[in-house]
């Protein structure tokens, strides 16, 4: 059996711009809507941090277009796209009370991803955020080994979540997900974000150009993942394969506010027009699907 037969999706979801005084409202009325959802967020945690940090910088909704220092682009950029993204899924999963305890270990670890020290409420909030992905798109998710389970299709795919943060990880974390997808004995699949390895400088693309900013987050993605694949070696048929996203940032003049940007790669085991590789490709189309309306 070949390792892989070249079935390679690449997809880009331009998200629908947020408009600059959405965003405000939206970081103002943060803690409240987390706490409406039963998730606290401690005062001094690095989500409290977040929220009061970027409040303090626009104390009031913007009346126009905002200058913002290219020094100020990544930290402020990085915060408020990750308070957005956790408030995603904490509202997207609150009836599920399996998913609290997931939700609320992810308020700790620094300001800002390159300033290192715990990453593990990063890696849950990921988690957390794919989840909530998919429970937006319809399907049942349910919170169990090997991270999610997934019903697509009348079928259970059970999905390992991981997030890169470098290359030398990356055949090992497919590795770890292999092993954890053949132990749910499920259908398997890797789902890994590979956003520091693109952009190790908090997820910001420094320019105003939308469109250049997506086509190179394109061209970036697909050879890390055909790399990081070499690490999931296939024993079993009920391995599909890999799915890597990455998601960066530009910032849009326009409206004095950051854009975001996933991008969506899929490798698969199998051939073509494999039922596995049929599976994997609309496990692909529902994420991509999902992430237009999200953060």
């Amino acid at each position: 059996m070949a390792f892989m037969d070249e079935l390679s999706l690449t997809s880009a979801n331009r998200e629908i711009p947020k408009d600059a005084v959405d965003q405000w409202y939206m970081m103002r009325d943060f803690l409240s809507r987390m706490k409406a959802c039963g998730i606290y967020v401690p005062p001094g945690s690095r989500t409290w941090r977040c929220q009061q940090t970027i409040l303090k910088r626009s104390p009031s909704p913007p009346t126009g277009f905002t200058e913002i220092r290219r020094g100020d682009m990544r930290r402020y950029g990085a915060m408020g796209l990750e308070l957005r993204q956790l408030l995603f899924a904490a509202e997207t999963l609150h009836n599920d009370p399996a998913w609290a305890p997931l939700i609320n270990s992810c308020m700790g670890g620094q300001d800002i991803p390159s300033a290192g020290g715990d990453h593990r409420p990063r890696d849950h909030q990921f988690h957390a955020f794919m989840a909530a992905l998919l429970s937006a798109s319809g399907l049942k998710v349910e919170h169990k080994e090997p991270d999610i389970v997934a019903i697509l299709d009348n079928l259970s795919i059970g999905i390992a979540v991981k997030r890169c943060s470098s290359a030398r990880n990356s055949e090992a974390l497919l590795s770890k997900a292999r092993l954890q997808a053949i132990k749910s004995r499920a259908m398997g699949a890797a789902l890994v974000d590979v956003s520091r390895l693109i952009t190790p400088h908090d997820n910001v693309v420094i320019t105003t150009d939308a469109h250049l900013g997506a086509k190179w987050l394109e061209e970036k993605i697909k050879p890390i993942a055909l790399r990081a694949m070499r690490g999931f070696d296939p024993r079993t048929p009920s391995l599909l394969g890999g799915i890597f996203t990455a998601v960066a940032m530009t910032f849009n003049p326009e409206v004095g506010c950051f854009e975001s940007y996933r991008h969506w790669t899929t490798i698969s085991m199998w051939k073509l027009h494999d039922r596995r590789s049929m599976i994997l490709q609309r496990l692909h189309a529902v994420l991509k699907n999902s992430a237009v309306i999200a953060p």
